[in-house]
C-alpha cells in the first residue's frame, strides 16, 4: 500500500464525493434510507456522514466552492446538528421523526444548488479514472 499524502485536489474531491452519497441518501424516503444504510443505527448514521463531511467542506481552502455554496452547506450542517434525539434512535422510527421531513428536502435541494462542483467532481474522478 501506497503511504503518499492525498494531493489538496484528491481530498476535496473525495469529501465531496462522500457529502453528495450522504446528502442523496438523506433525501431518500425512510424505507429507503433504512435499505440504503444496512438497517442499524440508521438516523445516527446518515446525521454524522452528513456532518463529517460537510463540516470540512464549509471552511476548505482554495476555490473549489463559491462562498453562496459554503453558506448553504454551513446552513445545512446547522439544521441537521439540530436533529432532536428522538430522532436519532437506534431503531426504524427515527427516519420517520418530522424533523426529517425538512431534512430530505433539504438535502435534495442542496445537491441541485451544488449542481456545479458535483458536475466538476465526476469529471475529477473520470479523469483520474482514465491515468
Amino acid at each position: 500500500m501506497d503511504n503518499q499524502l492525498l494531493s489538496q485536489d484528491e481530498a476535496f474531491h473525495n469529501c465531496f464525493f462522500y457529502f453528495v452519497k450522504a446528502l442523496g441518501v438523506m433525501s431518500l424516503e425512510p424505507a429507503a434510507q433504512y435499505e440504503t444504510m444496512g438497517k442499524f443505527n440508521v438516523a445516527w448514521e446518515i446525521k454524522h456522514d452528513v456532518l463529517d463531511a460537510g463540516i470540512s467542506l464549509q471552511s476548505w481552502p482554495g476555490l473549489y466552492l463559491g462562498k453562496a455554496e459554503k453558506d448553504e452547506i454551513a446552513r445545512f450542517v446547522v439544521s441537521v446538528k439540530a436533529l432532536p434525539q428522538a430522532a436519532l434512535m437506534s431503531t426504524e422510527d427515527a427516519v420517520h421523526h418530522p424533523n426529517w421531513t425538512s431534512l430530505r428536502v433539504g438535502a435534495a435541494r442542496l445537491i441541485q444548488l451544488l449542481e456545479l462542483p458535483v458536475k466538476n467532481n465526476l469529471e475529477f474522478f473520470q479523469i483520474k479514472s482514465a491515468k
